[in-house]
């Protein structure tokens, strides 16, 4: 999904390393895996990275080792005001490209 936001323009290449995207999927709840399809998973990932932004819990949210925090200042680290951009640009992006609805 980032190569085909980058090719439409929903993002640019510096928003979104890969590896921040591989640390925002790692916090993603399992529950939001058993589904029939990768549809429904899809959505219920954005939906879990939308709530968690809104409420604020995603700034808890580790890189893989659990040694860090994903969200901060350092070099290692993504800036939350990027993340919850991407988010919303994600959104964006699935509404205009699929039809299941994000919540």
């Amino acid at each position: 999904m980032k190569a085909a936001m980058l090719s439409k323009g929903y993002i640019d290449k510096e928003l979104a390393p890969s590896y921040f995207l591989e640390c925002l999927m790692y916090n993603s709840s399992n529950e939001n895996f058993r589904e029939n399809n990768l549809s429904e998973i899809i959505v219920n990932i954005i939906n879990q990275f939308y709530r968690d932004n809104k409420d604020g819990s995603i700034s808890n949210y580790v890189v893989q080792n659990e040694q860090r925090k994903l969200f901060g200042t350092g070099e290692q680290q993504w800036n939350l005001n990027s993340a919850s951009h991407f988010i919303s640009q994600l959104i964006k992006f699935w509404s205009e490209y699929n039809c299941l609805e994000i919540n």
